[in-house]
């Protein structure tokens, strides 16, 4: 179905109450990459949101294959969303509901090298159940604008003097003799390429620790990583105009992002 086609009602309580769950996943050849991390962020989000999805894993990779075979992108991402569907307006969850899903992908390049971007640093002003990827996303995409607005790339938040995440991704901090990444808690996503990242920093037996990190620290990290499905791996050169490091020299996101092309990429 095109996009032209599609149609949701003006009553689905994602539109309505931006009531809904999403997942970005990516693609290469048809080959569903990690779907299984999505599947399980998915559905402890549902849990969260007592959102019921009626399909079991397999039935959802085969709706999503049949998505990606009529679509033929060599490479793209795949969005998938659910929400409890139409219903009259009313706070309350509806007792009874038809949940609505909808699927599309969209061809995009994967990058062939590190990519280096400028950040901004903001105020974590969301709500206080980040770790569910709920479609509510308006702190989020003021976010992004106010760092394109800026010439940058990326927000960076911070909540009461301690690093969160990225507005769309998961942060790293490089030294000389270890990896900090924020600690997984009610302000923090569970990426599935942050997982990756860690996965790979295990093989390498480099030293890393999810804990809590001051902002300041930020202004004393070799490299500054940050993690997203679509983007991999970036590295940050300057945070509201100020150098991380030298602002050249990002060699363990080199090493990163040539580990994750093979273990994602591929």
């Amino acid at each position: 179905m095109s996009l032209a086609d599609a149609k949701i009602s003006v009553l689905d309580r994602g539109f309505i109450f931006g009531e809904g769950l999403y997942e970005v996943m990516t693609a290469v050849e048809c080959n569903l990459l990690h779907y299984k991390n999505h599947f399980k962020r998915l559905r402890d989000g549902a849990k969260d949101m007592q959102l019921e999805i009626p399909f079991s894993d397999s039935e959802l990779y085969c709706l999503i294959n049949e998505v990606l075979a009529r679509n033929h992108f060599a490479c793209c991402s795949v969005y998938l969303q659910f929400t409890k569907g139409p219903a009259p307006r009313n706070h309350f969850y509806p007792s009874e509901y038809v949940p609505t899903l909808f699927i599309m992908t969209s061809p995009f390049k994967m990058p062939s090298c590190l990519d280096v971007v400028n950040a901004i640093l903001l105020k974590d002003i969301r709500w206080q159940k980040c770790n569910v990827k709920s479609t509510s996303l308006y702190a989020n995409t003021w976010a992004k604008t106010m760092a394109k607005t800026s010439g940058g790339e990326e927000a960076i938040f911070e909540r009461e003097g301690i690093l969160t995440e990225g507005a769309t991704s998961n942060l790293f901090l490089v030294y000389e003799d270890r990896v900090l990444t924020p600690k997984e808690n009610e302000f923090i996503l569970s990426g599935v390429t942050r997982e990756l990242v860690l996965e790979i920093l295990r093989r390498k037996n480099i030293n890393y620790e999810e804990t809590v990190i001051p902002t300041d620290s930020l202004w004393r990290a070799d490299e500054v990583l940050l993690t997203s499905t679509t983007k991999g791996v970036v590295a940050v050169k300057a945070i509201n105009g100020k150098p991380i490091g030298n602002g050249k020299n990002f060699n363990l996101g080199v090493e990163i992002f040539e580990a994750m092309k093979a273990l994602s990429f591929t």
